[in-house]
């Protein structure tokens, strides 16, 4: 355990599915702090959206709409839901920080980023979204084979996670639909 007042900056990216106690960790992250220490919380939503910011539903493959990518994602959090009772607060990660009180943090900010999923264009698209999103095309590529054992223990026998990576990798090439992953970042300066 870390003292007191130890850092400047702690990053938390990634991660939160894993925390089980959201009001202790945040109490030790800020008690490890310095004053005027920065949190900086990155974690992505287990689901996807279309180019108007819509949650697209996952379909069943064969209906329109299917994305590997989006089957991916919602056998991730059903896996890590059955592990983690508090996954519904990872939508709620900025009012947890808020939530602690007035007199804890000097701000508490949050920035939404919406990365492609695949190698497309769209015209709301900045260049570094475009950027962004083929580097974390990349990333996932990668990430099926990385997940496998979480992905085992969802409702998926092994002949669909077997096949989910290369047609998630074919669907990153050349995808079928226009998605979005939505990564929220969340950050706080301790008073």
């Amino acid at each position: 355990m870390y003292t007191a007042d130890s850092f400047d900056l702690i990053h938390a990216r990634t991660m939160m599915q894993g925390i089980k106690d959201f009001p202790s960790f945040f109490q030790n992250v800020w008690r490890m702090l310095r004053p005027g220490g920065v949190l900086l919380i990155m974690d992505g939503r287990f689901t996807t959206w279309d180019e108007e910011r819509q949650e697209i539903d996952c379909k069943a493959e064969g209906q329109p709409g299917f994305s590997w990518f989006r089957k991916m994602i919602y056998h991730m959090h059903e896996a890590l839901e059955a592990r983690n009772p508090n996954m519904h607060l990872m939508d709620h990660l900025t009012d947890c920080v808020r939530g602690m009180g007035d007199d804890v943090w000097e701000k508490v900010n949050r920035f939404d980023l919406y990365l492609p999923v695949g190698n497309f264009d769209s015209p709301i698209m900045s260049p570094s979204q475009r950027l962004g999103g083929k580097c974390f095309a990349q990333s996932l590529s990668m990430l099926p084979d990385s997940i496998r054992p979480m992905l085992l223990s969802s409702s998926l026998t092994p002949e669909e996670v077997d096949r989910l990576a290369p047609e998630l990798r074919a669907e990153l090439k050349e995808p079928k639909i226009k998605q979005f992953s939505l990564w929220i970042y969340t950050w706080a300066v301790k008073k």
